[in-house]
């Protein structure tokens, strides 16, 4: 099973044969510097491309309290939520209408969805923090990508950095598209709120 750790191993074998870890909790520089990079560049990537494997379907409740704005009501951001993709109806067993929304922070300073749908049903990216739950070929692009953080620290080689880096996108490009394959969604209507604009 695919481990933070192996993914981090791959990164550093990106970069040189020299470099290794046996753990991420081990006493090493390699281990520090991985351990610094690894889960925000794990979220940025995430946050880059509506992923099969994390993307996640919630209906909301509203919240009581006084909507900031325009709006009418008020949402919980989910915990586990990285980037809300889009809000709709829920109108049978197909979503569809999308509408419009924001994100923002209410009177207790808390991160809160607003719209104007009293029961919006919101499509999601969950934070996956499993590996195991990875798609291979994001796998790879994540390593890439890890590898392009930790070269110059470990390196100093601003070259190495940006080869490194120039394969994470290659490597994302190859997985976003293989990733998109694995689903058709339906046409979404365009919003009316679109149209105003």
């Amino acid at each position: 099973m695919a481990s933070e750790t192996e993914i981090c191993q791959l990164a550093l074998a990106h970069i040189g044969d020299q470099y290794d870890i046996a753990s991420l909790t081990e006493n090493s520089t390699e281990a520090e510097i991985c351990n610094l990079v690894y889960e925000p560049t794990r979220d940025m990537m995430l946050r880059g491309h509506t992923w099969g494997f994390a993307k996640k379907y919630r209906t909301l409740v509203a919240l009581d309290g006084e909507e900031p704005g325009i709006w009418e009501y008020m949402f919980t951001y989910p915990t586990d939520c990285l980037k809300i993709r889009y809000v709709n109806k829920a109108t049978g067993k197909h979503l569809h209408n999308p509408v419009e929304f924001e994100v923002s922070l209410n009177d207790e300073d808390k991160k809160v969805i607003l719209c104007d749908e009293a029961e919006p049903v919101i499509v999601y990216t969950k934070a996956v923090t499993n590996p195991g739950l990875f798609d291979s070929s994001f796998y790879m692009a994540l390593s890439y990508a890890v590898a392009s953080r930790i070269a110059i620290p470990l390196t100093g080689d601003k070259e190495l950095a940006s080869e490194m880096w120039k394969m994470a996108f290659a490597e994302v490009t190859t997985a976003e598209s293989e990733d998109s394959a694995e689903t058709v969604e339906p046409t979404l209507p365009e919003a009316t709120w679109i149209d105003a604009r």
